[in-house]
């Protein structure tokens, strides 16, 4: 699934793929399957941990579907680049 999932971000992403691929890494090690509970009872989830505060917006495909984690993730990333993910930039950008 590692390499389905890596393939599909290079194809959401295309020329932002690299990026893309650090920032999941940092995320969730690309794991489709990691929730983190944060302290104001939100949650982030899957691939590039979107926060549940965006169930209201992109509706809970997020959540489970990794395809649509991504699909997800795409759209923030249109919208505010890898803002939504600054602590994970900060990461990917240490290990280069």
């Amino acid at each position: 699934t590692k390499d389905m999932i890596i393939a599909e971000i290079k194809k959401v992403f295309g020329s932002h793929a690299n990026e893309a691929l650090k920032v999941a890494s940092c995320e969730s090690g690309i794991n489709n399957e990691r929730v983190n509970i944060n302290k104001n009872a939100t949650f982030d989830s899957n691939i590039f941990q979107i926060n549940s505060i965006h169930v209201k917006r992109f509706g809970i495909g997020f959540i489970k579907d990794w395809k649509e984690n991504i699909v997800t993730a795409y759209k923030l990333w249109q919208e505010q680049g890898f803002q939504p993910w600054y602590s994970s930039s900060i990461c990917w950008k240490e290990k280069v």
